[in-house]
Protein backbone atom coordinates (compact mmCIF):
# COMPACT_ATOMS: atom_id res chain seq x y z
CA UNK A 1 0.00 0.00 0.00
CA UNK A 2 2.54 2.55 1.03
CA UNK A 3 4.10 1.79 -2.39
CA UNK A 4 0.76 2.35 -4.10
CA UNK A 5 0.73 5.34 -2.58
CA UNK A 6 4.04 7.13 -3.30
CA UNK A 7 3.45 6.15 -7.13
CA UNK A 8 0.23 7.38 -7.28
CA UNK A 9 1.53 10.45 -5.61
CA UNK A 10 4.32 10.49 -7.98
CA UNK A 11 2.51 10.35 -10.96
CA UNK A 12 0.06 13.18 -9.89
CA UNK A 13 3.40 15.64 -8.96
CA UNK A 14 4.66 14.36 -12.43
CA UNK A 15 1.96 13.59 -14.60
CA UNK A 16 4.54 12.33 -17.83
CA UNK A 17 5.24 9.16 -19.90
CA UNK A 18 8.49 9.51 -18.13
CA UNK A 19 7.21 9.62 -14.67
CA UNK A 20 5.55 6.43 -15.22
CA UNK A 21 8.64 4.91 -16.10
CA UNK A 22 10.50 5.19 -13.75
CA UNK A 23 7.73 4.48 -11.00
CA UNK A 24 7.09 1.14 -12.76
CA UNK A 25 11.02 0.22 -12.95
CA UNK A 26 11.05 0.76 -9.24
CA UNK A 27 8.04 -0.45 -7.77
CA UNK A 28 6.21 -2.18 -10.43
CA UNK A 29 7.16 -6.08 -9.91
CA UNK A 30 7.46 -5.42 -6.26
CA UNK A 31 3.78 -3.94 -6.03
CA UNK A 32 2.51 -7.24 -7.85
CA UNK A 33 5.15 -9.37 -5.55
CA UNK A 34 3.33 -7.87 -2.64
CA UNK A 35 0.03 -7.98 -4.04
CA UNK A 36 0.25 -12.09 -4.68
CA UNK A 37 1.68 -12.76 -1.66
CA UNK A 38 -1.55 -10.43 0.38
CA UNK A 39 -4.04 -13.05 -1.51
CA UNK A 40 -1.91 -16.13 -0.86
CA UNK A 41 0.13 -15.29 2.31
CA UNK A 42 2.62 -18.44 3.18
CA UNK A 43 5.50 -18.92 5.71
CA UNK A 44 7.88 -15.87 5.85
CA UNK A 45 11.47 -17.14 5.10
CA UNK A 46 14.19 -15.64 6.92
CA UNK A 47 15.52 -12.55 6.60
CA UNK A 48 19.02 -13.66 5.82
CA UNK A 49 21.67 -10.77 3.96
CA UNK A 50 18.25 -9.29 2.45
CA UNK A 51 17.81 -6.87 4.85
CA UNK A 52 21.15 -5.76 4.66
CA UNK A 53 21.47 -5.76 0.81
CA UNK A 54 18.51 -3.49 1.32
CA UNK A 55 20.04 -0.80 3.24
CA UNK A 56 23.27 -1.00 1.60
CA UNK A 57 21.39 -0.34 -1.32
CA UNK A 58 19.47 2.44 0.32
CA UNK A 59 22.38 4.31 1.22
CA UNK A 60 24.05 3.94 -2.06
CA UNK A 61 20.93 5.40 -3.42
CA UNK A 62 20.66 8.39 -1.22
CA UNK A 63 24.52 9.48 -2.00
CA UNK A 64 23.94 8.82 -5.57
CA UNK A 65 20.94 11.17 -5.22
CA UNK A 66 23.18 14.00 -3.71
CA UNK A 67 25.48 13.79 -5.82
CA UNK A 68 23.67 14.28 -8.35
CA UNK A 69 22.09 17.49 -6.76
CA UNK A 70 25.37 18.83 -6.50
CA UNK A 71 26.69 18.27 -10.06
CA UNK A 72 26.59 21.04 -12.45
CA UNK A 73 23.04 20.59 -14.25
CA UNK A 74 24.30 21.80 -17.71
CA UNK A 75 25.38 19.68 -19.38
CA UNK A 76 23.32 17.41 -17.74
CA UNK A 77 25.34 13.97 -18.84
CA UNK A 78 26.84 13.81 -15.60
CA UNK A 79 23.82 14.36 -12.86
CA UNK A 80 21.95 11.92 -15.24
CA UNK A 81 24.80 9.05 -14.53
CA UNK A 82 24.25 9.65 -10.44
CA UNK A 83 20.10 9.80 -10.76
CA UNK A 84 20.96 6.18 -13.22
CA UNK A 85 22.72 4.94 -10.00
CA UNK A 86 20.12 6.19 -7.64
CA UNK A 87 17.59 4.21 -9.48
CA UNK A 88 19.56 1.07 -9.66
CA UNK A 89 20.54 1.17 -6.08
CA UNK A 90 17.00 1.83 -5.39
CA UNK A 91 15.70 -1.34 -7.87
CA UNK A 92 18.22 -3.63 -6.19
CA UNK A 93 17.02 -2.36 -2.66
CA UNK A 94 13.20 -2.47 -3.36
CA UNK A 95 13.49 -6.55 -4.99
CA UNK A 96 15.86 -6.95 -1.68
CA UNK A 97 13.40 -6.30 0.55
CA UNK A 98 10.97 -8.28 -1.66
CA UNK A 99 12.86 -11.02 -1.77
CA UNK A 100 12.26 -11.87 2.04
CA UNK A 101 8.77 -12.63 1.47
CA UNK A 102 8.79 -13.66 -2.81
CA UNK A 103 12.28 -14.32 -4.21
CA UNK A 104 10.53 -15.80 -7.46
CA UNK A 105 9.16 -12.27 -8.04
CA UNK A 106 12.53 -10.42 -6.58
CA UNK A 107 14.23 -12.58 -9.63
CA UNK A 108 11.60 -11.42 -12.20
CA UNK A 109 12.53 -7.36 -10.74
CA UNK A 110 16.02 -7.63 -11.40
CA UNK A 111 15.62 -9.51 -14.84
CA UNK A 112 12.92 -6.90 -15.89
CA UNK A 113 15.01 -4.13 -15.09
CA UNK A 114 18.40 -5.59 -16.35
CA UNK A 115 16.60 -6.33 -19.90
CA UNK A 116 15.24 -2.62 -20.03
CA UNK A 117 18.49 -1.59 -19.02
CA UNK A 118 20.23 -3.29 -21.87
CA UNK A 119 17.72 -2.49 -24.68
CA UNK A 120 18.43 1.41 -24.45
CA UNK A 121 22.90 0.31 -24.51
CA UNK A 122 22.59 0.62 -28.95
CA UNK A 123 23.12 4.23 -29.77
CA UNK A 124 20.79 3.41 -32.77
CA UNK A 125 17.66 2.49 -30.41
CA UNK A 126 18.60 6.54 -28.67
CA UNK A 127 18.79 8.14 -31.90
CA UNK A 128 16.28 10.55 -32.96
CA UNK A 129 16.43 11.87 -36.73
CA UNK A 130 14.00 14.53 -37.69
CA UNK A 131 14.01 15.76 -42.09
CA UNK A 132 12.02 18.18 -43.63
CA UNK A 133 12.27 20.12 -46.90
CA UNK A 134 10.36 23.51 -48.02
CA UNK A 135 10.20 24.54 -51.62
CA UNK A 136 11.24 28.32 -52.15
CA UNK A 137 10.63 30.42 -54.78
CA UNK A 138 14.08 32.36 -54.38
CA UNK A 139 17.57 32.01 -55.57
CA UNK A 140 20.10 29.48 -53.80
CA UNK A 141 21.90 32.60 -52.92
CA UNK A 142 19.57 34.51 -51.54
CA UNK A 143 18.50 31.94 -49.29
CA UNK A 144 21.98 30.90 -47.89
CA UNK A 145 22.20 34.73 -47.40
CA UNK A 146 19.37 35.44 -45.02
CA UNK A 147 20.22 31.61 -43.09
CA UNK A 148 23.76 33.02 -42.74
CA UNK A 149 22.79 35.98 -41.27
CA UNK A 150 21.78 34.39 -38.00
CA UNK A 151 20.15 37.82 -36.23
CA UNK A 152 17.59 36.14 -38.93
CA UNK A 153 16.75 33.30 -36.72
CA UNK A 154 14.03 34.71 -34.70
CA UNK A 155 12.14 35.82 -37.76
CA UNK A 156 11.08 32.45 -38.31
CA UNK A 157 12.31 30.05 -35.75
CA UNK A 158 9.47 29.12 -33.23
CA UNK A 159 10.02 30.11 -29.59
CA UNK A 160 13.80 31.87 -30.46
CA UNK A 161 14.14 34.90 -28.83
CA UNK A 162 17.53 36.21 -29.88
CA UNK A 163 20.69 34.76 -31.12
CA UNK A 164 24.46 35.52 -30.63
CA UNK A 165 27.39 35.09 -32.78
CA UNK A 166 30.98 34.58 -31.72
CA UNK A 167 33.11 35.92 -33.41
CA UNK A 168 30.55 38.60 -35.11
CA UNK A 169 28.57 37.88 -37.86
CA UNK A 170 29.04 36.64 -40.59
CA UNK A 171 29.28 32.88 -39.97
CA UNK A 172 32.06 31.01 -41.05
CA UNK A 173 33.10 27.75 -40.03
CA UNK A 174 34.44 27.71 -36.16
CA UNK A 175 31.64 30.67 -35.40
CA UNK A 176 30.10 29.70 -31.45
CA UNK A 177 26.38 30.60 -32.03
CA UNK A 178 24.28 31.16 -28.41
CA UNK A 179 20.39 30.61 -29.03
CA UNK A 180 18.16 31.95 -26.38
CA UNK A 181 14.69 30.19 -26.64
CA UNK A 182 11.31 30.02 -24.66
CA UNK A 183 7.94 28.96 -25.39
CA UNK A 184 6.55 25.74 -25.39
CA UNK A 185 9.27 21.96 -24.98
CA UNK A 186 8.89 19.23 -26.81
CA UNK A 187 5.94 18.27 -25.18
CA UNK A 188 3.84 21.61 -26.02
CA UNK A 189 4.06 22.59 -22.50
CA UNK A 190 5.23 25.90 -21.08
CA UNK A 191 8.67 26.44 -20.21
CA UNK A 192 8.92 28.19 -16.51
CA UNK A 193 12.54 30.27 -17.86
CA UNK A 194 14.39 30.42 -20.96
CA UNK A 195 16.91 28.00 -22.27
CA UNK A 196 20.39 28.42 -23.57
CA UNK A 197 21.56 26.31 -25.95
CA UNK A 198 25.11 27.26 -27.74
CA UNK A 199 26.45 25.40 -31.46
CA UNK A 200 29.62 25.38 -33.01
CA UNK A 201 29.28 25.45 -36.96
CA UNK A 202 31.55 23.01 -38.57
CA UNK A 203 30.75 23.09 -41.69
CA UNK A 204 29.60 26.05 -44.39
CA UNK A 205 29.46 25.96 -47.77
CA UNK A 206 28.55 29.30 -49.24
CA UNK A 207 25.13 28.74 -51.56
CA UNK A 208 25.00 25.07 -50.83
CA UNK A 209 24.98 23.80 -47.19
CA UNK A 210 25.12 24.42 -43.29
CA UNK A 211 26.09 22.29 -40.10
CA UNK A 212 26.65 22.95 -36.46
CA UNK A 213 26.56 20.36 -33.25
CA UNK A 214 25.53 21.23 -29.79
CA UNK A 215 28.63 22.36 -27.35
CA UNK A 216 28.32 19.23 -24.38
CA UNK A 217 26.65 17.22 -26.43
CA UNK A 218 28.39 17.09 -30.31
CA UNK A 219 26.45 13.81 -31.04
CA UNK A 220 23.54 16.13 -31.03
CA UNK A 221 23.90 17.78 -34.94
CA UNK A 222 21.48 20.18 -37.25
CA UNK A 223 21.84 20.60 -40.84
CA UNK A 224 20.39 22.72 -43.96
CA UNK A 225 20.85 21.69 -47.71
CA UNK A 226 20.04 24.21 -50.54
CA UNK A 227 19.41 23.02 -53.83
CA UNK A 228 17.67 23.77 -57.04
CA UNK A 229 14.36 23.11 -57.82
CA UNK A 230 11.75 24.25 -60.69
CA UNK A 231 10.58 26.48 -58.47
CA UNK A 232 13.71 28.47 -56.85
CA UNK A 233 15.89 26.51 -53.84
CA UNK A 234 14.76 23.20 -52.34
CA UNK A 235 15.48 23.94 -48.60
CA UNK A 236 15.97 20.80 -46.59
CA UNK A 237 16.90 20.22 -42.72
CA UNK A 238 17.96 17.68 -40.73
CA UNK A 239 18.15 17.46 -36.98
CA UNK A 240 19.45 14.22 -35.22
CA UNK A 241 20.85 13.14 -32.06
CA UNK A 242 21.67 10.25 -29.60
CA UNK A 243 19.70 10.81 -26.10
CA UNK A 244 22.30 10.35 -23.58
CA UNK A 245 22.04 6.60 -22.15
CA UNK A 246 20.80 7.57 -18.23
CA UNK A 247 17.80 9.63 -20.36
CA UNK A 248 16.34 6.81 -22.26
CA UNK A 249 16.72 4.48 -19.44
CA UNK A 250 14.13 6.76 -17.31
CA UNK A 251 11.72 7.28 -20.63
CA UNK A 252 12.91 10.21 -22.49
CA UNK A 253 13.09 8.44 -25.54
CA UNK A 254 9.27 6.93 -25.14
CA UNK A 255 8.52 10.99 -24.83
CA UNK A 256 10.42 11.89 -27.84
CA UNK A 257 8.13 9.07 -29.59
CA UNK A 258 5.02 10.25 -28.17
CA UNK A 259 4.93 13.99 -28.84
CA UNK A 260 7.04 13.02 -32.34
CA UNK A 261 3.93 14.50 -34.13
CA UNK A 262 3.94 17.62 -32.28
CA UNK A 263 8.02 18.44 -32.82
CA UNK A 264 7.04 17.63 -36.84
CA UNK A 265 4.24 19.74 -36.85
CA UNK A 266 6.73 22.88 -35.05
CA UNK A 267 9.24 22.19 -37.87
CA UNK A 268 6.53 22.54 -41.05
CA UNK A 269 5.80 25.90 -39.37
CA UNK A 270 8.97 27.17 -39.15
CA UNK A 271 9.40 26.15 -42.83
CA UNK A 272 6.34 27.82 -43.67
CA UNK A 273 7.24 31.11 -42.15
CA UNK A 274 10.33 30.97 -44.03
CA UNK A 275 8.89 30.32 -47.20
CA UNK A 276 6.30 33.42 -46.80
CA UNK A 277 9.73 35.92 -45.75
CA UNK A 278 11.69 34.39 -48.10
CA UNK A 279 9.14 33.68 -51.82
CA UNK A 280 9.31 36.12 -54.71
CA UNK A 281 6.56 36.95 -56.84
CA UNK A 282 5.94 34.95 -59.69
CA UNK A 283 6.47 37.17 -63.05
CA UNK A 284 3.53 38.24 -64.48
CA UNK A 285 3.48 37.39 -68.35
CA UNK A 286 3.89 40.37 -70.70
CA UNK A 287 -0.02 41.60 -72.45
CA UNK A 288 -0.36 43.84 -75.03
CA UNK A 289 -3.47 45.49 -76.08
CA UNK A 290 -5.36 45.43 -79.46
Amino acid sequence: MVMVAVAIGALIWKPRLLTFTIVGLLVGIPVIGFGAYALQPATVPPAGPFVLAALISAMIASGALISALRSPQVPFRRPAYFYLLALDAAVVGAASFLAIWQPGFAVADIVGNVIWAFAWLPPGQRTTDAQASVEIAAARSRVFRFLADASNWPKYQESTDSVQVEPPQPLVEGSCVTVIRSGPDFRGRPLSATTTVTYFVDELVPDSSFGMVMLGHLDNRITWRLSDSPTGTTFATRAWGVVPYPLAVFGLMLEFWQYWNLRMSRVERTHARLKQLLDEPSPQPDTVGH
